[in-house]
């Protein structure tokens, strides 16, 4: 799972978004364990001016190409930082990474359900390296530990992917994962990138989120997502027009669930949200197009 910028005190906006589910992860029900803060709307309101900012920068015609969505396959260099607590501890061999990009590229082509939308985005695997070190490979969101790890890292440019493999922890509980912004990426590029659990991926030990969607979900932050419980009930809401609105995050796969008087239940299948891995199978439309949108302006050049 994931989610988007900082609330806490103290923590980085360029460690822009987490997902947290407690110990007892494993048959609990996850509404008891998983919580995310997101960006707070002052945060958000940061993103978008750069945004905007970025985005008025191109030419109309490129403007209007990237809003249609006229544009060809953006083919995404993935550098993977799968950390090791010792030699000998290999927590993702070479068949268990290249499922997780596999599966990640499924869900960006629309491959999990009829009702998703394909979008432009594709991950090729570029790299692979396994650094041993104890501090990083229980590193969580915002600590010193997983900031040097990334600064010594990092790999690539801005259209490059660095996604760290890890099994990051914090008080009251397990990550499962965190990611930055592209509006983020010009000031901070070495923290830029995702963050995973490795017990978030096929088989892994967190039960309800081990079927690698939460590399998903923080490759979508990465690409400009908001959650879509961001703004709650209020109109800009996750500054998606087609994700119904929703007040709070849903968990497992609550059916039927509508918590805003606006058109349109809770969001419950869509991939920023917080329910199953089993149960978040798509994007929509407005949202391939807000990454569109999000990469010309800050990826792209």
């Amino acid at each position: 799972m994931a989610s988007a910028a900082p609330a806490r005190p103290g923590a980085s906006v360029g460690d822009a978004a987490e997902c947290v589910p407690g110990q007892n992860a494993v048959g609990a029900r996850s509404d008891d364990f998983v919580r995310d803060p997101g960006p707070t709307e002052a945060e958000v309101r940061d993103f978008e001016k750069r945004f905007d900012t970025e985005f008025a920068k191109l030419s109309a015609e490129k403007r209007r190409a990237v809003t249609r969505g006229d544009a060809n396959v953006v083919n995404i260099p993935v550098h993977v930082h799968a950390i090791q607590k010792t030699k000998k501890l290999v927590k993702a061999p070479p068949k268990r990474i290249v499922r997780q990009i596999r599966i990640m590229n499924r869900a960006y082509r629309g491959g999990q359900s009829k009702a998703a939308v394909k979008t432009r985005f594709r991950f090729r695997l570029k790299s692979v390296d396994r650094p041993v070190n104890k501090n990083w490979y229980h590193a969580a969101y915002g600590e010193r530990a997983a900031k040097r790890m990334k600064r010594k890292l990092h790999k690539g440019g801005r259209r490059a992917l660095n996604l760290y493999m890890s099994a990051p922890r914090m008080s009251g509980g397990t990550l499962l994962g965190w990611a930055t912004f592209p509006a983020d990426q010009k000031r901070n590029p070495l923290l830029d990138g995702v963050v995973i659990n490795y017990g978030s991926m096929v088989n892994g030990w967190l039960s309800g989120y081990n079927k690698s969607d939460t590399g998903v979900h923080e490759s979508g932050h990465w690409l400009g997502l908001y959650h879509t419980f961001q703004g709650g009930c209020s109109k800009l809401n996750d500054r998606v027009g087609d994700t119904p609105r929703e007040r709070t995050p849903n968990y497992v796969c609550p059916k039927h669930r509508n918590t805003c008087k606006a058109p349109g239940k809770d969001p419950i299948h869509n991939f920023m949200d917080y329910s199953y891995d089993n149960c978040m199978n798509q994007f929509t439309f407005g949202q391939s197009r807000r990454m569109n949108r999000q990469w010309a302006a800050f990826r792209a050049r």
